[in-house]
């Protein structure tokens, strides 16, 4: 298990270089204000995206070695057309601006994002990791090399919808023949108990990725576009300090849903959780003490400010790194209403601040205030769901702090090949 966790980060790794080159290239090409709204254009397909997960989703995770992958792909991509159909009309009428420089490509990218992830889920559930590595890893690469070719001479916005395009239509494909190539497994039964159970786990579950979206993205929709231009680029690469979280979440939750051992499940987090905490924050503090004008060198000397932002960010993507591991501690055993009792007291923090940002600095919001609330959001969703996992195991707190052994355990492994 330790090889694939290693084999995801390498390949999420690799993933977040090139999808760097993409950032690079829309923050030097169209500046902040640019970068802003191509920013807040995938914002918005990703919200598309979890409404759509309400009947799919990483549910689908613990339900692809239980049903057959028919009865769960075809109700969700009627639920997903049905919706990507619908936001652009949502966004004519409440951001007509955005509208008019990228009309009903929202509805065309919304669409791809979601079925391809849905069917990215399933390919998990069927414990195939790296088929999704290599994916994901091929769309970073089609979606900057095609930036490249459109934005180079004649830099627009609307060039990075061209750009998705011509990676995720590929994905899309590629990943449904994977499927279609996959072998029967799970219970032979009708359609009508498969799509009950897909709205039982998935609305369960999908409800806690849409709170925890609203805690992480509520700034994107206040913020002024320089600005966001700005936020957006310190939380991409705040974010990215994640891979190794969420390399070992995604095989730590494929594995415990495969199991029925709840103890095995509480074995297997507890080592995951200290190693991914550490790890993260090593990462964060070295991106931290990088000098100020490395990012203007990087994005343009107008992205300078982006160091701050990281350093108020820095708690709270630690915090995350923790609670991305626990949280699928609880998808995996199927309990995903604590993950959303956790979620939802980072959110209540998220409204509370903004709220009394809005009143005591209205139009004058910034990326710094940005970050400070949602660093407090996020160290509450981690306390939250600490006490959670405590009370649902029974383990002590002292569990979760790092040890000696677990180094020297995982020195070990890579030393010997056969442990991998």
């Amino acid at each position: 298990m330790l090889r694939l966790m290693l084999m995801t980060f390498v390949s999420r790794l690799a993933t977040a270089v090139v999808n760097f080159g993409t950032i690079m290239l829309l923050s030097r090409k169209l500046g902040p204000e640019g970068k802003g709204l191509a920013t807040l254009m995938l914002v918005i397909v990703i919200s598309v995206q979890l409404i759509c997960d309400f009947m799919g989703g990483a549910a689908m995770v613990y339900l692809a070695p239980r049903y057959r992958l028919r009865n769960l792909l075809i109700p969700s991509w009627v639920w997903t057309s049905f919706w990507s159909l619908l936001a652009p009309l949502i966004v004519f009428l409440v951001r007509p601006d955005l509208y008019d420089y990228y009309g009903w490509h929202i509805a065309g990218l919304s669409f791809l994002n979601a079925s391809m992830n849905q069917q990215f889920h399933l390919l998990n559930g069927r414990e195939k990791f790296n088929h999704v590595n290599a994916l994901n890893l091929l769309i970073a690469v089609l979606v900057v090399s095609s930036l490249s070719y459109f934005i180079w001479n004649d830099p627009e916005p609307i060039h990075y919808v061209y750009a998705l395009y011509a990676g995720w239509l590929p994905g899309w494909i590629i990943s449904l023949l994977m499927l279609l190539q996959l072998p029967k497994a799970g219970d032979s039964i009708g359609i009508k108990k498969s799509l009950k159970a897909l709205l039982t786990y998935s609305s369960a579950n999908q409800f806690g990725h849409l709170l925890q979206f609203s805690s992480q993205r509520i700034a994107y929709f206040l913020l002024p576009a320089f600005s966001l231009g700005i936020y957006s680029n310190a939380v991409s690469l705040a974010e990215a300090m994640w891979m190794l979280s969420t390399s070992i979440a995604t095989i730590q939750y494929g594995k415990i849903a495969n199991s029925d051992s709840k103890v095995e499940a509480i074995k297997l987090t507890l080592p995951l959780f200290r190693a991914s905490m550490l790890v993260t924050l090593v990462a964060g503090s070295t991106l931290c003490l990088m000098p100020a004008s490395l990012y203007g060198l990087l994005f343009g000397d107008a992205f300078i400010p982006v160091k701050q932002n990281l350093l108020i960010l820095l708690p709270g993507v630690v915090a995350i790194s923790g609670y991305l591991i626990l949280g699928h501690y609880f998808s995996g055993t199927g309990q995903f209403k604590k993950n959303n009792k956790a979620i939802a007291s980072g959110l209540v923090i998220t409204v509370i601040g903004f709220g009394w940002l809005a009143i005591h600095y209205g139009e004058n919001l910034s990326e710094h205030h940005a970050a400070l609330v949602t660093t407090l959001a996020n160290i509450t969703t981690f306390i939250a769901v600490i006490y959670l996992f405590k009370k649902d195991s029974g383990i002590k707190l002292k569990e979760l702090s790092p040890r000696k052994s677990d180094f020297t355990s995982l020195f070990k492994r890579l030393r010997n090949r056969n442990a991998i």
